[in-house]
């Protein structure tokens, strides 16, 4: 015949778990502060992953204005532009938007060409030589770059 009884368990085989939540319970703020702090970055990293991507969209999107801008005709009877002086100080403002609102994007670095491309055309040199030399540093090992080098020694000539 055949006796259930109630077994003992196993102290060699409890002790490790034990032990771990001896630690746990010795350790239960340090463990709630990590944990609170993988929940938040948890929901940071994705938000503002998205944001970033939403201000690159954002300035992009900006940067064509500012480029339609500044290609854009001026008429002094029908046009948008009654003169070139306005149409640079608006392709002007619209750069400098983009510095302000959007720093650190791609289209930002690209605005900043832009932004010192309208001070040349509007005959402010100094003001262009500072901006196609910070353009010429952030956009090195691009085509633009180049053409900061020279819109550089355009503003030294124009000066």
């Amino acid at each position: 015949m055949t006796t259930w009884s109630n077994p003992t368990p196993a102290v060699a085989g409890a002790t490790p778990l034990r032990n771990l939540l001896n630690k746990a319970k010795a350790h239960q703020e340090a463990l709630a502060v990590t944990g609170i702090i993988v929940i938040i970055l948890a929901l940071f990293v994705p938000y503002y992953l998205h944001s970033r991507a939403q201000s690159e969209k954002d300035a992009a999107g900006a940067l064509g204005l500012g480029q339609y801008y500044l290609a854009g005709k001026v008429d002094p009877q029908n046009g948008s532009f009654k003169s070139n002086a306005e149409k640079y100080q608006q392709s002007l403002q619209t750069f400098q938007r983009i510095n302000t609102d959007y720093p650190g994007t791609s289209s930002a670095k690209l605005a900043k060409y832009y932004a010192a491309k309208c001070e040349y055309l509007m005959g402010q040199y100094s003001q262009a030589y500072a901006g196609f030399e910070q353009a010429s540093s952030e956009l090195r090992g691009t085509p633009l770059a180049d053409e900061a080098q020279l819109g550089k020694v355009l503003s030294l000539m124009g000066e």
